[in-house]
């Protein structure tokens, strides 16, 4: 199964991935790596796209926010996707806490 990530998906994966890249100084002194934890990001966000191609129905239903769309929480973020025959899309990846308005 193919996983597609439209374009605010690509911009929200993005944004954070750079946020968290650049997070170096602006706390004080981080005992890790900005850049490792920006890829550890990463790794956590590939690890739930997989488990979504696993099973499709994994994330709750959010048909309140638009038909057909489900939410994933993963360690700080929520993925919302809609899953068809043959693909993921992933619609946006956001902040834990939000929701995404249609």
């Amino acid at each position: 199964m193919l996983v597609r990530f439209g374009g605010r998906a690509r911009s929200d994966t993005f944004s954070m991935w750079d946020d968290l890249a650049s997070a170096g100084d602006r706390f004080g002194s981080a005992p890790v790596d900005p850049i490792d934890n920006a890829e550890a990001f990463a790794r956590r966000l590939s690890d739930a796209c997989a488990r979504i191609v696993g099973d499709p129905q994994c994330g709750a239903a959010r048909d309140d926010v638009a038909p057909g769309l489900r939410a994933l929480s993963c360690e700080g973020v929520v993925v919302f996707y809609v899953a068809g025959a043959e693909t993921i899309d992933v619609v946006r990846v956001l902040p834990r806490v939000g929701s995404p308005r249609a």
